[in-house]
């Protein structure tokens, strides 16, 4: 898509609760000065989402994700986490 970047990357998550996490809730948003980008889904290039199995307590998992952004290299870029309504994790940088 034309002023659209397409960014990769990977999600890691360790669950230390008490309890499973449905990471089927997850959300993952991405903004730019420009607007927020929107996911990228493609399995061939191991951007699927989320597993959609909960991960229990203790258990570790990592899975690519991928947005496409309005802007073009260098703009600052944001990407926050969250599950059930609470952001947990936000990162912040420049499109590639």
């Amino acid at each position: 898509m034309p002023g659209q970047l397409n960014e990769k990357f990977t999600v890691s998550i360790s669950n230390n609760s008490a309890a499973e996490l449905d990471l089927a809730t997850l959300i993952v948003k991405g903004n730019t000065a420009a607007g927020e980008c929107v996911d990228i889904f493609d399995g061939d290039n191991i951007m699927e989402g989320a597993p959609t199995e909960p991960l229990a307590m203790g258990a570790s998992t990592t899975f690519g994700w991928g947005l496409s952004c309005p802007g073009k290299a260098g703009d600052e870029f944001s990407v926050t986490l969250s599950n059930a309504g609470v952001n947990f994790v936000e990162v912040k940088g420049k499109l590639a």
